[in-house]
């Protein structure tokens, strides 16, 4: 086998060993910001499942979320709605899929963003998201914009507590399909704009039920990452070889990594 070829197979290694520890770096912060927005759910008798749900995966155990169905995108279909307006947007929706399967991705988003209806353009960007991710590209600015309509359209002081139980759902399934894609990013992100708004407005500020919400899938999303990741034993089994060609790759995620398990200073 020639020099070349061996130095190749080592920085793949080397890349695979990198993501291992860097998954095992993401669960390891989720479980921890897990913990602070279950310690802001005020009824205990809420509290204790998802305390208990928290503590069985992050010791590397399967359990089921206690509060949240993992439901799909495809579940939820605007085309049976009522409103007339809501059928007529779902048209341009689908249409904005179809320009992005062709590989027109920006004019796809420029499509959905004009969408009116807050809900269906949540969804509509998620959809998107899948396809973008499908072609190679990275999702992640589309699953933000998924993000923020379902945000947009709590934060209307003119919907009810029936309409916030559409965004919640709407919610779940966009972080459970991110999760699914391995974009742990955006649940990160959807948790910490949830403690955000708790210190911004208070507890009573936040819903509730999103609040649990984000808690488990951002649990279930810590367990996935640390079953993709390292064990305890493995990384402290990592020599002064493994950690220098680790370092060699200058990966900012796996750098943090490097540093929370004292691996470098």
């Amino acid at each position: 086998m020639s020099i070349e070829i061996q130095l190749k197979e080592k920085e793949i290694l080397n890349v695979g060993l990198g993501n291992k520890l860097s998954l095992s770096f993401g669960a390891s912060s989720d479980f921890d910001l897990a913990r602070q927005l279950v310690d802001n759910i005020e009824d205990p008798e809420l509290k204790k499942p998802i305390r208990a749900y928290l503590g069985m995966r992050e010791v590397g155990k399967e359990a089921e979320s206690p509060m949240v169905s993992m439901s799909s995108l495809t579940q939820t279909d605007f085309s049976q709605s009522s409103i007339a307006k809501e059928r007529q947007e779902f048209a341009l929706a689908e249409e904005a899929k179809k320009i992005a399967q062709e590989g027109r991705n920006l004019e796809a988003i420029e499509h959905i963003a004009n969408l009116e209806t807050k809900l269906l353009r949540a969804h509509a960007f998620g959809s998107l998201a899948e396809i973008i991710d499908q072609g190679g590209l990275d999702a992640t600015p589309v699953f933000i914009l998924a993000i923020d309509s379902v945000r947009d359209y709590l934060n209307d002081p003119d919907i009810d507590s029936l309409d916030a139980i559409s965004g919640i759902e709407i919610t779940e399934q966009l972080l459970n399909k991110a999760c699914e894609l391995q974009y742990f990013n955006i649940v990160r992100l959807s948790a910490k704009r949830t403690l955000d708004q708790i210190v911004e407005l208070g507890r009573d500020g936040v819903n509730r039920d999103f609040l649990i919400s984000v808690s488990s899938i951002l649990i279930f999303s810590a367990g996935v990452q640390k079953t993709g990741g390292l064990s305890d034993q493995e990384i402290k089994r990592l020599n002064g070889e493994d950690v220098e060609q680790l370092s060699l790759l200058n990966n900012d995620l796996l750098n943090q990594a490097l540093v929370h398990f004292k691996l470098i200073k």
